[in-house]
């Protein structure tokens, strides 16, 4: 029988592609590894790849910059909205330090009994630092983030949802997630697969904010930054 054992990368939809390298690289310190171009239509758009030192699958964070095509997205339920980083844990403090010496509004949450750190990425995805233990990836040190604080890679993914119950079923039936994994409130925690880590997926009960895009797209340049974010975190 043929299942996932884990993740390879997530993908994301943001705005500009300078603000993006400034974010991931000289903010979070993150490895560019790669940059290729897609060709979808009239404008060629870039696609730029983030990861640890060694560019481990379940490390990299891929990016769309779409600002110069012109597409446009909103934030909301049934959609993929939240990128959860495994850093070491014991180092959140130091990233809270950091972010914020950096003009970047961060938020201490408590999920499932710990400490993370919530902030958003310049175009207004949702951020997440989950501080682990035993995570044996290897973060990459770079502009002043040093090795035994640096990102280990992806801890997973958060995904919004008005029916919660159909997105449990299907994930362990098509990817064999160790239902149960944790629960909190209108939060379920999932595993997909086997791999130790990077295979995380979060699944928020939302019945709140309205349907959101799925698809390509960029912020709104007349939006404040509060009120959007960009498509689409996507799972590979």
């Amino acid at each position: 029988m043929t299942y996932v054992l884990g993740s390879h990368h997530v993908t994301l939809s943001v705005a500009d592609a300078q603000e993006d390298v400034d974010f991931h690289v000289k903010v979070l310190g993150m490895r560019f590894i790669k940059r290729t171009v897609l060709f979808d239509g009239s404008v060629p758009i870039y696609h730029l790849y983030y990861a640890n030192a060694a560019g481990d699958p379940s490390s990299v964070v891929t990016t769309f910059p779409w600002a110069q095509a012109g597409f446009f997205g909103t934030r909301g339920t049934n959609q993929a909205r939240e990128v959860l980083l495994s850093v070491p844990e014991g180092s959140l403090d130091f990233w809270h330090t950091r972010l914020t010496g950096h003009d970047i509004d961060v938020a201490n949450v408590e999920r499932f009994g710990r400490r993370r750190l919530a902030f958003r990425h310049p175009s207004g995805i949702e951020y997440v630092m989950v501080g682990n233990d035993g995570d044996d990836r290897i973060g990459h040190p770079g502009y002043g983030v040093p090795q035994e604080h640096a990102i280990h890679g992806i801890h997973g993914v958060g995904v919004h949802m008005t029916t919660p119950d159909r997105m449990v079923e299907f994930a362990g039936e098509s990817f064999f997630a160790q239902e149960g994994l944790a629960e909190e409130g209108s939060v379920v925690g999932l595993q997909l697969g086997e791999a130790k880590h990077g295979n995380h997926l979060e699944i928020t009960v939302n019945r709140t904010d309205d349907q959101g895009t799925w698809g390509y797209a960029r912020a709104p340049t007349t939006t404040s930054p509060g009120t959007w974010t960009p498509s689409t975190t996507r799972t590979r």
